[in-house]
Formats: structure tokens, sequence, C-alpha cells
């Protein structure tokens, strides 16, 4: 059963979000745990003569993963450490992370183990070391949209002549047929919402049904278009604080873990949405103005000229941002229902507050 502790209530469109913090945090580690950091260091990357003045944890969404800046002198790094995850897809992620470091992708640069590994294994963890890209997560400022609509674009469009070596192996797919069956599973158990979200959530999803019944009916009648698209290596996740920035200009695309094998138009039609609601955020208070739409048109634009293939086609963007809203979406609902967990509940009123939020983005 879901809790409502702390009873929130249901957010309002263009609100900020768990995504509208600009900087960065980090924090002490407790000495056990600096200890393995820096064992992890002298074993695996001894190489680099690594001397840790600090090691920092960093703050973040991943639930699987840590992140320690590593603070020495002259020059700092960023380890992570992923729990329980198989070695090769990873070593497949990392390489195609090196390779977009090569061809001048603003990717944090991987540094191999002694061993010549792009990955270090200890026990059921696995550890890599990057180079640690300093700057702010994107906050949302006009200046900053143009240079990171062309710098992911540019990603987007070089990612198509990615070696078939360097393939993900995660693939995301959208299924119109699961999408209508978790819709329906939900309707039948209308009256159990408050037992299964917590009624302030099951409240929320009531005033929003009526949205959520539409967008999918909308989803359906392009289904063809979503379920035949082709398919590319892409960044799933180009949220806000996966983008760094260096005052106006991007600094780095992190997460390497969100490269994944996805339908053409997902991963830049749900970066156009998660961006320019964070500009509505910063820029004009959470109100989405014609102010906002004239520097929208300059994202898109900058967007298409740097990718026609997948960011020259507006209305397509859009049909892609809310299937992959509608994914994520379907996650917290399935979690729910046939597992009893409620870990995520906290995202609903985010992404059905974006099914409003895409209408006035896309326009």
């Amino acid at each position: 059963m879901s809790s409502d502790a702390g009873k929130k209530p249901p957010s309002s469109l263009f609100s900020a979000d768990i995504f509208s913090q600009s900087t960065p945090r980090f924090s002490i580690l407790m000495p056990d745990c600096s200890a393995r950091v820096e064992a992890i260091l002298r074993q695996e990357f001894s190489h680099l003569s690594i001397s840790p003045t600090a090691v920092l944890k960093a703050g973040g969404m991943e639930i699987n993963s840590n992140n320690f800046k590593i603070e020495g002198p002259g020059k700092a790094y960023l380890l992570k450490r992923l729990v329980g995850s198989e070695a090769e897809p990873l070593r497949v992620q990392l390489r195609l992370l090196r390779w977009l470091n090569e061809r001048g992708h603003a990717v944090p640069r991987l540094e191999n183990t002694a061993r010549g590994d792009v990955l270090a294994r200890d026990g059921a963890d696995a550890w890599c070391l990057f180079e640690f890209i300093s700057g702010d997560f994107f906050c949302g400022a006009a200046g900053q949209l143009s240079d990171v609509a062309s710098k992911i674009g540019e990603m987007q469009a070089d990612l198509r002549r990615l070696p078939a070596r360097l393939h993900p192996a995660r693939k995301w797919t959208y299924s119109i047929d699961r999408e209508r069956e978790v819709l329906r599973t939900l309707e039948s158990r209308r009256k159990d919402w408050p037992r299964i979200f917590g009624s302030v959530h099951a409240e929320l999803l009531t005033a929003n049904w009526a949205r959520v019944a539409r967008v999918s009916a909308g989803s359906g009648a392009r289904r063809q278009e979503i379920e035949t698209a082709p398919w590319e290596a892409a960044h799933c996740d180009l949220h806000p604080h996966n983008i760094l920035m260096k005052g106006d200009k991007l600094a780095g695309v992190v997460d390497f873990e969100s490269f994944v094998w996805l339908p053409s138009g997902v991963s830049l039609g749900y970066a156009a949405y998660k961006l320019l609601k964070q500009h509505a955020v910063h820029q004009w208070h959470g109100r989405w103005s014609a102010a906002a739409s004239g520097t929208a048109r300059r994202f898109f634009d900058a967007l298409a000229a740097a990718d026609p293939v997948s960011g020259g086609d507006r209305s397509r963007l859009r049909l892609f941002a809310l299937a992959e809203l509608f994914r994520r979406l379907l996650v917290v609902f399935e979690l729910n229902l046939r597992d009893g967990n409620s870990e995520w509940n906290h995202v609903l009123p985010m992404h059905l507050s974006g099914l409003a939020e895409i209408d006035s983005i896309f326009q």
C-alpha cells in the first residue's frame, strides 16, 4: 500500500521539479566508504598516480550507481560504481562513449584501468573512471538553449555512424497494445486507486485521467508511425541534470548508461520537452508565454539544423516525447499494480503535468 507521508498537493504546470536544482551537490564520504574508493584507485588505476585530497559523494537520481568526485593536485576525476551490472554491456556502452569523445563530442573522457580495460570489477560491483567535467546543471536560461540544441543534435546525427560493434544492448520498446492493457487494468480497478497509489496520488490520477486517455488515443491513431520508426543508438535521458554547462556553453553530456537503442526521434523529442520545461521554470517562473514560444522556435530551429533526420519534424518530436513520457508513466503504473511498489510514485505529478506541458512546448 502506498504511503501519503507529506501529503503534497498536486503540482501545477511548469512548476519546479526534481531537475530544477542547477548546482551539483557533493558530500564528504564516511571513512569506510572513502577507504574502499581509495583502494579501488590504488588497485585498478595505479598507473595514474592519483593522490586524493578529497573523496566526495555526488548527489543524483541513480538507484543502481554511485558517483564519487576524486579531488587531487591539479586534476579531478569521477569514479562511478555500478552495482550488480553485467560487465560486457557496460563495456560496449563505455566504448561507445569513448568513440563519441574521440569524435569531439562533449562527453566525459574515459580512463582505462592499469590492465587496459575500460571497466574494473570488485565482487558484484563494476567501476569506471572519467576525467571530471566541472560545470552547473542546465538551468534553462535562454542563452543556453541554442548551444545545447546544436550540440545534442550533432551528437545524435553522428551516432548514426556508430559501428555495429558499439551498438548498445538495451532496447526501449513502445507498444500501443501494452499501453492499452495497462490502462484498461487501471480503469477496472479505479475504486482501488486510493489503496494502490495512496489518496493524494489517486486524486491526482483521477484529475488527469481524461488527459491520459486522450493522449493514449492520439498515440493509437499514429500507432504505425511509433511502432515502425527506424531504430538508432541514442541517449534516452537528456534531462537538465544530465547536461552540464559552463555559462551558456555545453560542457558535457553525462550518464553513459543512458545510451540505448530506441526509435528515431525519441531522444531529441524527450530532450526538447525536459529542457524547454526547465526554460519555462527558470525564465518565466512557471508560465508558458508567447515569448517562451519564440525561444522554443529557436531551439527547434537549431535542433533541425544540427540533425534534420530526427530533429526536423516538430510534430514527430512531439509524438515521441509523449511516447517516452507515457512509457515512464506505464513503468510507475505497473510497479504499483504488479508489485505493490510505490517507490517511484513521487514522479507521477511531474509526468502527468508533462502530458499537458508538451501541448504548449510543441505548439
